[in-house]
């Protein structure tokens, strides 16, 4: 390309109308056009994006006890957890999708006067988590809730927030990788088409981390978002590609 055509491709004008361009295909369009005597490219940035659902759940509730004696905290604890695992089962959950955690058992101390704790023991405080994995998303959601029931029976019961992620993630990654590459393609077209060059051959790519966020979030991270509360997710990619302008 001689100098009478990179004064073409500079102007304001010509860039502004590039981004009218981009902007009016609904797509990612940031770029800029370097040139010098030896390199004459155009550097785009491509988008995609996937709606996805979820295809597993995840539910945990600690059951938590406190007793005058080791023996009695997990005599207690071990009661408790079995009603817990009979009342998941009750809707319709497999032993295979539950799962519990070790007993975890701390010493309590008297305090004196002041607050300062002495060497005599008061009692033991005993927790242990229940956790659910399962493909029954419906139901994962209904047991968040249902499981407050068992403190009418005196089982003292936390139930986190229900989570959801997708199993297989693998398997949109090089369908959006593509998708933003063509996005970032047809980006650098129309900008050397609006300087009446021609996009040449891609000289570098960069890809981004991918995002997984609630359908209408914005949020982003550099590390890569994971939204874990969401059933349905939004998979979002950009490319950086740099191609030579003809």
């Amino acid at each position: 390309m001689n100098n009478s055509t990179l004064n073409r491709i500079i102007p304001a004008g010509i860039i502004g109308l590039a981004i009218l361009i981009c902007a009016g295909l609904g797509l990612l369009a940031v770029f800029h056009i370097t040139s010098s005597m030896n390199k004459d490219t155009v550097a785009v940035k491509g988008y995609a994006e996937k709606i996805v659902e979820s295809d597993t759940g995840w539910l945990s509730c600690t059951i938590s006890c406190r007793g005058s004696s080791l023996q009695a905290v997990h005599r207690q604890i071990q009661q408790h957890q079995n009603k817990v695992i009979v009342f998941i089962k009750s809707y319709n959950i497999e032993d295979t999708e539950i799962d519990s955690a070790p007993l975890s058992i701390t010493t309590m101390y008297t305090t004196d006067s002041n607050g300062n704790r002495t060497n005599t023991v008061e009692g033991y405080s005993g927790s242990l988590s229940v956790s659910i994995s399962t493909p029954k998303l419906d139901t994962i959601t209904l047991l968040s809730k249902e499981l407050a029931k068992l403190l009418e029976s005196g089982i003292n019961i936390r139930t986190s927030q229900p989570q959801f992620f997708i199993s297989d993630i693998e398997q949109y990654k090089l369908e959006l990788l593509k998708n933003a590459s063509e996005s970032a393609q047809i980006r650098a077209e129309e900008i050397a088409a609006a300087s009446n060059a021609k996009r040449g051959r891609l000289r570098s790519s960069g890809q981004g981390v991918f995002q997984i966020t609630a359908p209408q979030s914005v949020d982003i991270s550099g590390y890569g978002e994971y939204d874990t509360y969401s059933r349905t997710k939004k998979i979002s990619i950009v490319v950086t590609n740099e191609y030579r302008i003809e």
